[in-house]
Formats: structure tokens, sequence, C-alpha cells
């Protein structure tokens, strides 16, 4: 008798199991990214809300999923596409899912395999995978044609910050210092090498004081390794550092049209921004920095014109549901994100439609972009024609990144 409730006991235990196993399941085909949920919608199944004229999102045939890949849990940008989903999610229906990634290639990755619709990135990460640089520059990647839907300018942009004693007050003076610089990564070595490029510099002229992250590079400049950090200037970090030790922002010269010319000419998604917030700097002390986009949303062209017009619409037309949600999320608003500025790569055809709708497209916008299309045709013309020299010459894969930096900086890029 004991036996048999035993018995009963156990196929009880694995009956009810079986639901949540099977709950549990996925038949998604994305195994270069992880996962994440989205926020819980504050209520079930909404009535998608339309602002006046256009197409209206309920008659388009959408994806029952929108997919976007951003950085890592815990990261700025992964918390604003969650508050971002949110938001889209409680005004128009749309459903979305984030996945998340380390990595500028686990997030592209998806997307140019049209397994995701969406990724996020910065401009530093456009100025390297645009034009083909390191690490894009294999035989299998070269410039990317990306297109965006929406993108949002820095809050605090990027400075250079050196203790209250240094004797660094330009950065030109940065010759012959200790400059960090991150081993194995590109993308935020490319901003040192901008700055450096304002004062006609490169990392020839200066010490390398190699940080094995972007943490290590605070440490570096507290433990007197370094003779100065360049990075965000709104890390919590940085603002414990001036408590303790006093920092001094080294900042740039916004009429030195010569430098920034050598700047933009090396990564043309940076500019001049009058910063405000931030150490060493504020609303009546605002201070010249470097100005970088962050974050895009990007794909590529292929993706249906339908679904890129709904989300540029929905970003629009729910600003108010996710406003609140997270700080950086105020800078996604019309009239702040879509300036010549914030435009890195071209939009794509069905976000254009929108925006035109809206009455947001301008000349200026049109402008931009003929010169981003132009610049990305000819970098394209660009790639196929090293590829068809290697191919001749019979240049090795191993070779190739080399042959192609070559062929690149030749032709001015």
């Amino acid at each position: 008798m004991l036996k048999r409730r035993k018995l009963v006991f156990w196929l009880l235990i694995i009956a009810l199991s079986i639901p949540i196993v099977l709950s549990g399941c996925s038949n998604g085909t994305t195994p270069t990214a992880t996962p994440a949920t989205s926020p819980t919608p504050a209520v079930e199944d909404p009535t998608p809300t339309e602002s006046s004229g256009g197409t209206d999102l309920k008659d388009l045939n959408l994806p029952d999923f929108i997919s976007f890949a951003s950085y890592d849990v815990g990261s700025a940008t992964f918390a604003q596409v969650a508050g971002l989903c949110e938001g889209v999610m409680n005004v128009t229906g749309i459903k979305t899912r984030q996945i998340v990634s380390g990595t500028d290639f686990g997030r592209m990755i998806p997307v140019r395999s049209g397994q995701v619709h969406f990724f996020l990135g910065t401009s530093n990460t456009v100025e390297l995978a645009s034009t083909g640089k390191s690490p894009f520059n294999t035989s299998d990647w070269g410039p990317q044609a990306f297109r965006q839907v929406w993108s949002s300018l820095s809050s605090g942009g990027i400075g250079v910050y050196v203790l209250e004693k240094s004797d660094i007050n330009t950065i030109a003076d940065l010759k012959g210092k200790r400059v960090t610089y991150i081993t194995g990564n590109d993308s935020a070595n490319l901003v040192g090498e901008a700055i450096l490029a304002y004062a006609g510099l490169t990392w020839d002229d200066v010490e390398k004081c190699i940080c094995s992250s972007p943490s290590d590079a605070y440490t570096a400049l507290s433990e007197g390794r370094a003779d100065c950090y360049w990075g965000g200037a709104t890390a919590a970090t940085l603002f414990e550092m001036d408590q303790t030790m006093g920092l001094r922002l080294v900042e740039f010269d916004r009429d030195d049209q010569e430098a920034w010319g050598r700047l933009r000419n090396f990564a043309a998604t940076f500019y001049p921004k009058e910063g405000t917030v931030g150490v060493d700097m504020s609303e009546d002390n605002p201070k010249c920095v470097l100005g970088f986009v962050a974050p895009v949303v990007m794909t590529y062209a292929q993706l249906d014109d339908d679904i890129a017009y709904a989300v540029t619409k929905a970003i629009d037309i729910s600003y108010d549901a996710y406003k609140d949600i997270n700080v950086e999320l105020v800078g996604w608003r019309a009239d702040l994100a879509l300036v010549p500025e914030a435009l890195v790569v071209p939009f794509h055809d069905g976000a254009i439609k929108y925006l035109k709708e809206a009455g947001y497209w301008n000349d200026e916008l049109q402008a931009k972009q003929d010169a981003l299309l132009e610049k990305e045709a000819k970098l394209q013309e660009l790639w196929n024609s090293a590829l068809t020299k290697a191919s001749e010459q019979k240049i090795k894969s191993a070779d190739f990144a080399a042959f192609w930096d070559q062929v690149r900086k030749d032709a001015g890029y």
C-alpha cells in the first residue's frame, strides 16, 4: 500500500512538471545571444494608440515580436531598451524581445543573418564598422551598410581628465604623457585616438598605459600609472575620484576648426558638445567636451519597410510612456534625437516614410542622408576593388586585414 502511494505521488509530480518544462522551451534560432524578457506591461492587450495621419500600425503586417539586440544586462543601454519596450507595448500593443551580447559582433551577427530585427550601438561602433576598420577589416566583414531608425545624443559627452596639480592644460599637452589604452577594446580606443588626432598626435606620440578594462583606466589615473583619463564625463567612479583626489577637465577648443577638422577626418561621428552634466562642469560652468551618439537603433537595408516604419512611429508616439522610466530616455524625444549630429548612418526607407508623415524630415537631414549614402557607396566600391585585387595578388587571409587597411587609408578613409 505504501509503495502504491509513493508511486501515485511521483506520477503526480511528473504530471505537474510537464507544463512547466514545456513553457520553458524555446523555438528561437539565435544561438549567438541570450534572450532577455522585457518588463511586464502594466496593462494586458492594450488598445493600439495612433497619432493623427500616416499609416495605422494595426494595418501593418508585423511579426509577433520585434526583437532588439542590446548590451549586457546591467548596462545603461539595456536599461534604456527595457524601458522603451515597456512604453511601446503599453501604447501601441507591439510586443518586443530583447537579446543581449557584450560584443559588437554578438549584436550584429543575428541582425545581419535576419534572425533579429535591430541592434543597439554607439557612434564609436558605427565609425569602425561602416568604414571597415579593425575588427571589421577581415574579408568576411568590411564596411557595413547600416540603416538607423532612431538615435540619441549622449547626455554627458566624453572628457579628458587630469589631477588638479597636473601640467596638462590643453589636449596638445598630452604629447609624451602616459595615456590609457584598453587592451582588446577597439571601440573604446577609437575615442582615445580621436582625441589625439584633435591635437595632431597619434599613439606613437604618447606613452601607452595598457589597461585591462575601462574601470582599470580609472585606477590607472588614481594609482599614478597614467597622466590622464578619457571617457564618459558622468561616470560615478569619476565623481568619487574628484571627491577624493580632485580632478580637472582638459577642455576642447570649440573654435579651433583646424583641430576639429583633424578629429572629424579621423572619426566623423564625433562633434564639439557644450557639456553641462559631469565632473568639473555644470549649467553655470559649461565646458566643451567630445560629443557622440549613443545609443543608435540600427538594422540593415533589407529589413522590411513596414517593420522599420512601425518601430520608428512606435518610438515617437510612445515617448510620454517611457521617458520617465530611465533618465537617459529623456533624450529620445524627437526634437533631441532627430538632428544632423545624431545621424551617423543613413535612415532606413521605412523610417523616412514615417518621419516625412510626421513632419520631422527636413533639408538638413536629407543633405546628411545623401552625404552618408555617397560615402557608403564609395567605401563599398573600394572594398569590392580590394577583394578583387587581393584575389589577383593571391594575398593570404591572414594578410588581408593589413592590405585593406592600407587601401582604405590611401583612399582617405
